[in-house]
């Protein structure tokens, strides 16, 4: 969405907005969707063309009717604002908007939730993928220690397919790389037995379902689950392959100062809010836009210098 130019707002009304987690009645949605007055049908078509409709329209629309005297300015949540973070407008490339996100509950941002002093039922946000050790401490203060000898405490399981979801829900590269996966895994499966021919298959078709694997908030790869038939049998059965990151980092240089390089990472679907790659495999096709976040430790500033050798008229170099 893109802003053409300024509008007014229209006369003799109160613009409000906020949250867009809210609570509504059922008369109030009633009104919304039947009513024929003048206000209601003229917001519904103001916001038409505005962003985010929905942190002002039931706000304004409930504000100005005949049942303003219900509204609560309370949404009964807390949220985890970090606008050091959260506010970077990192959508400037498909809109023409700034606006601001909350981010996920840590465990040093849970005094926050300690610290309230009003009524508050929910709290945003939180994610597994991102961590999960805060999910596991309030599920500790609200329910009590688990019991001792419980697995998988620490282990967590996102879906990323399933086989009802169809293969057109997969980008070629998620394909391609998930049935690599899984043969690499057959083939590895076939070496370290010692009845080799007794474990011997072949896969058939394509996924049946792919997960990520998370433990102790780390990422631990992908489980790719498929169907596969033995060699000169039509036995089937059904393998789950773990496919494992390897990740390494070499740096060969003679230069003293880089030795203070401590981590490089390269990936795609980078969030500037969470800090993160969203791509937790790193999976890379041809068309993907790679990005590299390097963390140093401190010491003298060090100058680089990068030779790019790129064609022109008279040939030569770019510094």
């Amino acid at each position: 969405m893109w802003r053409l130019g300024e509008r007014s707002i229209p006369e003799g009304l109160e613009v409000s907005g906020g949250s867009d987690w809210f609570a509504l009645t059922r008369r109030f949605v009633e009104y919304v969707i039947n009513s024929q007055n003048d206000l209601v049908l003229g917001l519904k078509q103001f916001y038409s063309y505005a962003l985010l409709p929905a942190e002002s329209f039931f706000h304004t629309v409930l504000g100005n009717s005949h049942m303003c005297d219900t509204l609560v300015d309370n949404n009964l949540r807390v949220t985890n604002w970090n606008r050091k973070l959260g506010c970077k407008c990192q959508y400037k490339h498909i809109v023409d908007w700034c606006g601001c996100s909350p981010n996920d509950f840590k465990p040093q941002d849970l005094i926050r939730i300690q610290q309230l002093t009003r009524p508050t039922f929910f709290a945003r946000k939180f994610e597994s993928t991102v961590n999960q050790e805060a999910i596991d401490i309030l599920d500790t203060h609200l329910y009590g220690q688990y019991a001792p000898g419980t697995v998988a405490i620490k282990a967590y399981w996102e879906s990323l397919f399933e086989q009802l979801d169809g293969m057109s829900s997969l980008s070629d590269v998620a394909l391609t790389a998930y049935t690599s996966f899984f043969r690499l895994g057959l083939k590895n499966l076939a070496t370290v037995q010692s009845n080799a021919e007794a474990c011997r298959f072949e896969p058939v078709g394509y996924p049946l379902s792919v997960h990520l694997y998370f433990y102790d908030d780390r990422f631990q790869g992908y489980l790719v689950r498929q169907e596969v038939q033995a060699v000169d049998s039509k036995v089937r059965e059904t393998l789950e392959m773990w496919a494992v990151p390897q990740a390494t980092l070499v740096v060969e240089s003679n230069v003293k100062e880089f030795e203070r390089l401590k981590n490089l990472e390269i990936g795609t679907e980078w969030d500037p809010k969470e800090r993160i790659f969203r791509n937790f495999g790193g999976v890379i096709g041809p068309l993907n836009e790679p990005l590299a976040v390097q963390k140093w430790a401190r010491g003298p500033n060090l100058t680089a210098y990068y030779c790019v050798d790129r064609p022109s008229s008279g040939g030569g170099s770019i510094l």
